[in-house]
């Protein structure tokens, strides 16, 4: 839980690091080559629509719903 709080947190607070990694989670989970832990889903789901466009929104909304 202090885990998906901090990263959280760093997500908010627009810490360039994390949000790399967050974007390489999303596009590997995207891929089929990697799963995102459960516990770390909404920090990495919040970065990747955060820093990309529509296209990753509507992405993200697909991961979500299916």
């Amino acid at each position: 839980m202090l885990r998906s709080l901090l990263l959280n947190n760093l997500v908010a607070l627009d810490d360039p690091v994390v949000l790399a990694t967050a974007r390489d989670q999303f596009a590997a989970c995207l891929a089929g080559t990697a799963q995102i832990p459960a516990d770390l889903r909404n920090a990495v789901y919040a970065a990747a629509v955060k820093e990309g466009g529509e296209d990753v929104f509507e992405q993200a909304l697909q991961v979500i719903v299916a």
